[in-house]
């Protein structure tokens, strides 16, 4: 199973980048193949990837939307992520399909909350 970190600086000061990556070290036997930190003024987002279903580059977190609006940090699995594939992929923008998660991304923007069967633990902002 992966791990996801988050910080918020309650002083609205940024937060550091070196911070978020020794929270990282201690869960880095939760996630061996990849890893990630987004940084957005006072709040950090750090992921550590198990990669199960998608091998592919395209699960790298956090994740951001196509115009950068949205990160999403996610821990999980969704078990109706083929349904979620089909409804969501004409709304998809990359040539290439994003990875599952993305999706609940994808759908959030567009105003419709996903409808999941899952066992999750994430973060949006």
């Amino acid at each position: 199973m992966c791990g996801i970190v988050a910080i918020i600086n309650s002083k609205a000061e940024p937060v550091s980048a070196d911070v978020v990556q020794r929270m990282l070290a201690p869960i880095v036997h939760r996630g061996p193949d990849d890893s990630g930190v987004v940084i957005e003024g006072p709040v950090g987002l750090g992921f550590r990837r198990l990669s199960i279903l998608d091998l592919s580059a395209h699960g790298h977190q956090p994740m951001q939307s196509d115009e950068g609006q949205l990160t999403l940090i996610f821990n999980g699995e969704i078990y109706n992520y083929l349904e979620l594939r089909e409804q969501l992929m004409p709304r998809a923008i990359d040539s290439i399909p994003p990875a599952i998660p993305k999706f609940c991304c994808m759908r959030m923007r567009n105003g419709a909350p996903a409808a999941l069967s899952a066992s999750t633990a994430c973060g949006l902002f």
